[in-house]
């Protein structure tokens, strides 16, 4: 199956990150002008109301009179490794703390502060997922600046999605409870408060699903084609039987409370979700076979978003294991869009319990001696169309050594070096 993609024009770019990476799906509420402390607004809250709070933009983690020595110290992750050394050791190894890699910065830096300021640190901008706190948001404007004299970049924005980004508050800190740190049943009393200089408040938003909608689902106002947002993993799993099953985004990717958000990328944890089957039937004459693939235990779309393409493939071989022409069938599962985001190809996702069965049918070739399966899971395949577009564009008016294209060809490398094996089976084709 052949894609086509449309070529990207400049002025896409600054779009990109906002729609689909790790973006916002809750409406921001205004703050309230009562004179009550946020861990008091908070604490008595339903779920929802207490996310609505939980996630307005910008995020104020840390108050403004909070020294840079008093931040370094404290609500930096490595501060809190100090005592969390599990969850940060976690954290550190997930794709949340990547959240502000070379691929996005090098768009922040191909961007006018105008257009920064409008479509990155808004209340929906791409910051609110990438680098969520007020302070972290600051820390960026401050190095692109240092980018623009040729300073050094460095800053609290590079750690992308941070402890206190869902933690932590106005300095007061929240969480989901632990034995030493129980809940109270009747929202309208303060819960119990755990024994440790935090000052902690536990909520049971902390474990909801909805908890995480708010950087992976759109609104039902936000971009979509052919009638499905961009994103739309959070409506995905209540579609799903998961949902009704009480089975949480938490239970799957932060089973005992682990930090490493696991996903696409973690080819144990893609195996986790799926039931897969191959047999071969016949072999004399034309070789009929066939390889299944069901979405069992993912919980919502496989895969959800529109970057990660799944390809499965048969083939034959000959004696030495080389491929033999005109033997290859593909059949690619992914949500295939343009790259400029306006147009859909076709959508060949398995939502959750849906099975596709992948048959392959095609001559025995004289030297073939064996029939292979393949399934290849490339979690970061639009980006790598993106910034192969992007790099043949912007070399075209700027020298191969600007550290522009430096940085587009480090992002390019990345997610081409995502690409796994998923699975593999042969099947013996001599005549026994």
């Amino acid at each position: 199956m052949q894609l086509k993609y449309y070529s990207l024009p400049a002025y896409y770019y600054f779009f990109l990150l906002c729609f689909f990476a790790l973006s916002t799906g809750l409406v921001s509420v205004k703050a309230s002008t009562e004179e009550i402390s946020v861990e008091q607004k908070l604490i008595n809250k339903n779920n929802a109301d207490f996310l609505n709070l939980h996630w307005q933009q910008p995020i104020q983690a840390i108050l403004v009179t909070t020294s840079n020595e008093q931040i370094n110290t404290t609500f930096v992750p490595e501060a809190c490794a100090a005592c969390h050394p599990k969850k940060f050791s976690d954290w550190k190894n997930s794709r949340h703390a990547e959240a502000m890699s070379v691929g996005v910065m090098v768009q922040l830096q191909m961007l006018p502060p105008q257009a920064l300021a409008k479509h990155y640190l808004n209340d929906k901008g791409c910051m609110h997922c990438h680098a969520p706190t007020k302070i972290q948001q600051q820390s960026l404007i401050n190095s692109l600046h240092n980018v623009e004299k040729n300073e050094p970049t460095t800053g609290i924005y590079q750690q992308g999605v941070i402890c206190i980004a869902c933690h932590v508050r106005d300095e007061h800190w929240f969480g989901p409870g632990t034995s030493l740190f129980k809940e109270s049943k009747n929202h309208d009393k303060l819960p119990s408060r755990t024994p440790s200089n935090h000052n902690s408040q536990s909520h049971s938003a902390f474990l909801s699903s909805k908890f995480c909608a708010n950087c992976h689902q759109f609104d039902i106002n936000g971009p979509s084609l052919e009638g499905k947002l961009i994103q739309n993993t959070y409506n995905e799993w209540q579609a799903s039987n998961f949902a009704k099953q009480g089975v949480s985004c938490q239970n799957c990717h932060m089973p005992n409370k682990q930090h490493l958000f696991k996903g696409i990328h973690d080819k144990n944890m893609v195996l986790s979700g799926l039931t897969i089957t191959s047999k071969l039937i016949k072999k004399a004459g034309e070789i009929e076979a066939y390889l299944t693939i069901k979405n069992t235990n993912v919980g919502h779309h496989f895969p959800t978003y529109v970057t990660p393409r799944v390809i499965l493939q048969g083939y034959q071989v000959d004696a030495h294991g080389k491929v033999l022409e005109d033997s290859l069938l593909e059949y690619e599962i992914m949500r295939a869009v343009s790259l400029d985001l306006t147009a859909e190809y076709f959508d060949s996702r398995l939502a959750a319990g849906q099975q596709y069965r992948f048959d392959y049918q095609l001559p025995h070739l004289a030297e073939a001696k064996q029939l292979i399966f393949t399934i290849i899971v490339e979690p970061d395949y639009f980006y790598l169309q993106f910034f192969t577009e992007m790099l043949a564009e912007q070399t075209i008016n700027t020298a191969t050594d600007d550290p522009i294209v430096s940085s587009i060809q480090s992002a390019k490398d990345k997610t081409d070096n995502s690409v796994y094996l998923l699975f593999s089976r042969s099947f013996s084709l001599n005549n026994d």
